[in-house]
This record gives structure tokens, C-alpha cells and sequence, in this order.
């Protein structure tokens, strides 16, 4: 079991580690005591960085924009099942391979949202985290090398410290979303 906000398992198990796909299936992220407090954390696709100071920006940009912006490479990248598009124009035109339609979790649903960039990530550069990060910390969780609240309560004292840090150093700032609720997100 791993725990991906890509869904793009299709083409992780088609390349990356091939696997028959009826040896998989995706379910949405477990709860805490069956309650589910807000929605599932996905992220768009990344992007790419252009420097400002280059003489061929412009160029460089429409580039990007003839290959990665284009709504056929968009559709393709869909139905070859390395990502599910969120643009409604490739969601209405694309044909999502077999995994996509039998298994529903692999497609965003309402359970699914587009949220504000923690600062982990919305700082990355600016924001560093003392130990184990969240990712390789759940890892010890799961595997049973580590008890689950005082791991849990010492990775949140850890990334609040390194946020706090990286506000009053400057390297980023306090995030305050007004009446933000975790089921009905919206981004500002």
C-alpha cells in the first residue's frame, strides 16, 4: 500500500514497476475513526521554470505552451494514464484507458480538491524541517517502527517549528485563509 494524490497509478504500474493491473486498485486515503474531516489533497501537474533574464523567453514559452499547454498532448497524457486531466475540455474529449473506467478512484471525484499549497511546499526552499519528513515518518508509522501519537504529535512540533522559522527569518509568510473549511475548500 502506498499513498499517491497524482492519479496517474496507470502509468506508474505500466513503466515504472509493471504490474498485471488486476494485482492493484486505488481506494480514497483511510480515516481517522471513519470520519472524514476534508477533502483529499491533489496536486495539478508541475511546472516548468523559464528564466526572466534569458533572451529567448518568449520563445522559450511558447514552446512550453505548443507542447505541454496543448490540449491533444493534454488528452493523450490522460488516456495513456500518466495523470487525469482536471480541464473539463479533456475530460469531455478523452478516451481514459481500461484502469481509469474500472476503477473509480482512479478518476478525481467529489472526495478530491484542490488545495491551498502547504508550506512545506508553498516554501521549500526557505523551510527546513529538523529529522525524518512526513513522508519517510508515516512510512515508520505504518511498518509499526514508531508509536502513532507521540510520532505524529513530535512531525507536527517539527514542521510548525520550521514554518515558524522560516516566517520570522523571512523565508516565508504566515498563511491565513478566512473562514477555510477543509470540506469546502477554496483556493485564494
Amino acid at each position: 500500500m502506498y499513498m499517491s494524490y497524482s492519479h496517474a497509478e496507470p502509468g506508474v504500474y505500466q513503466n515504472q514497476f509493471p504490474m498485471d493491473s488486476s494485482k492493484w486498485d486505488c481506494v480514497p486515503i483511510p480515516t481517522v475513526g471513519g470520519k472524514t474531516t476534508g477533502k483529499q489533497y491533489f496536486t495539478g501537474t508541475g511546472s516548468y521554470v523559464l528564466n526572466a533574464k534569458s533572451p529567448n523567453v518568449e520563445k522559450a514559452f511558447k514552446v512550453y505552451k505548443d507542447i505541454f499547454a496543448n490540449e491533444d498532448y493534454l488528452i493523450g497524457y490522460y488516456e495513456g494514464g500518466f495523470g487525469v486531466s482536471i480541464l473539463p475540455s479533456v475530460i469531455e474529449k478523452a478516451k481514459p484507458g481500461k484502469d481509469f473506467q474500472d476503477k473509480k478512484w482512479l478518476l478525481i471525484s467529489d472526495i478530491d480538491a484542490l488545495l491551498p499549497k502547504p508550506p512545506h511546499t508553498a516554501f521549500a526552499s526557505g523551510m527546513v524541517v529538523e529529522g525524518e519528513d512526513m513522508f519517510k515518518t508515516c512510512e515508520s508509522i505504518y511498518y509499526g517502527d514508531a508509536d502513532i501519537d507521540s510520532t505524529l504529535k513530535d512531525l507536527t512540533d517539527r514542521y510548525n517549528k520550521a514554518y515558524q522559522e522560516a516566517v520570522k527569518n523571512g523565508s516565508g509568510h504566515e498563511v491565513k485563509i478566512e473562514n477555510y473549511d477543509p470540506m469546502n475548500p477554496t483556493l485564494q
